[in-house]
């Protein structure tokens, strides 16, 4: 009978501490005092999850701005580390290395031509890579897919070794198709620039030789920040530049 009166409204003692424990009216059970307990209402959940995923909503874009933004930054770095690698590699053999030759020439054996640019440059930037006669073609094709500043982060094809997806970045055959040194096998001596602005690297599409071109559409850039795509010039600076902007020949030029 006492158990029913307690939960029947009751009035308990201060000293009957057992019997206030049992009863869930109570908040604070020990101090004798009634207060009512409240609890979140079904509606009131909903209203706070709706709450929640409205700012998520409206900070989803803004996170997502700011990672596109951390990539397009270590892109231009990796492409402002690859054009100080091939001003290293002109003070030593004063030429430019080629977008396109096929032949497994070592770097230095004639003065007329050379390896395509990845493997020309390669020890300027990796550690691990050999220089010739132990440089090959195959094995500059794998080594390339480990160096870590011939990658765009803002890509979406995954590099593989040994294929020429193995790079993201092309050189623009502006170096490889000029009017003096065609061909794909000569390389441009230094003396034949006579300005400092043309573009040198950039993002590319897919090009499987590892050429970049504002005319030739299997190497067009690749406008993957923002419809912008990122580019090294010869003076060493890098910057986005907007499509189909990039493809103007005044960014090109190099004589």
């Amino acid at each position: 009978m006492k158990k029913v009166l307690l939960i029947a409204d009751f009035k308990v003692g201060k000293g009957d501490t057992r019997s206030r424990i049992q009863d869930p009216r109570y908040s604070n059970p020990a101090s004798g005092i009634l207060h009512p307990v409240s609890y979140f209402t079904l509606i009131e959940l909903l209203v706070v999850i709706a709450i929640i995923a409205i700012l998520a909503a409206l900070l989803m874009p803004a996170l997502k701005a700011a990672r596109d933004t951390a990539k397009k930054i270590s892109c231009l770095n990796n492409l402002k580390q690859t054009a100080y690698a091939c001003q290293l590699y002109v003070a030593d053999y004063e030429r430019y290395p080629t977008p396109n030759c096929r032949t497994n020439m070592p770097l230095d054996t004639d003065a007329d031509k050379a390896v395509r640019w990845y493997r020309a440059l390669g020890p300027y930037v990796n550690p691990s890579w050999p220089y010739p006669p132990a440089d090959t073609e195959a094995n500059g094709l794998a080594l390339a897919a480990q160096t870590a500043v011939w990658e765009c982060p803002g890509c979406p094809t995954k590099r593989v070794a040994g294929t020429m997806t193995c790079l993201h970045f092309g050189m623009s055959d502006y170096f490889d198709n000029s009017t003096a040194y065609s061909g794909g096998f000569i390389s441009v001596p230094s003396s034949y620039l006579l300005k400092n602005t043309g573009i040198i690297f950039g993002d590319r599409i897919q090009a499987w030789t590892g050429m970049l071109s504002r005319s030739n559409s299997v190497y067009l850039p690749d406008p993957r920040h923002g419809n912008g795509a990122n580019f090294s010039f010869v003076d060493c600076h890098a910057e986005t530049i907007m499509y189909p902007e990039c493809l103007s020949s005044s960014y090109w030029k190099i004589r």
